[in-house]
């Protein structure tokens, strides 16, 4: 397999596709879809390795953890709720992640 080539199931993508909001906006669509996610708080019982095992790993060369996915793909929603956070495995080795979480609580 080439490197800038990546699956998903049976289908060949370019080594962009994971890039574009778009496409990624649309895994998490079908993602919900099948997982039946019908609301922001169905997000807190799903992990990174849920994700990865549907096909989605490559999403996290863009966005390093689930929160920062959904953060980016849904800009428009509150995603401040720091309750799912905790699930996921090493959100908090990010010195960002930790200020952002203590600048939170300031306000």
């Amino acid at each position: 397999l080439k490197p800038d080539v990546y699956w998903y199931g049976s289908i060949r993508l370019g080594k962009n596709h994971w890039k574009c909001k778009e496409n990624q906006r649309s895994f998490l669509l079908k993602f919900a879809t099948r997982n039946n996610i019908l609301s922001k708080e169905d997000w807190e019982t799903i992990s990174r390795n849920e994700i990865c095992k549907q096909g989605g790993r490559y999403l996290f060369n863009y966005c390093h953890s689930l929160p920062d996915l959904l953060k980016e793909v849904y800009p428009s929603e509150n995603w401040d709720d720091y309750t799912y956070l905790r699930r996921e495995r090493g959100y908090w080795d990010d010195d960002d992640h930790q200020r952002e979480y203590l600048e939170s609580l300031r306000t």
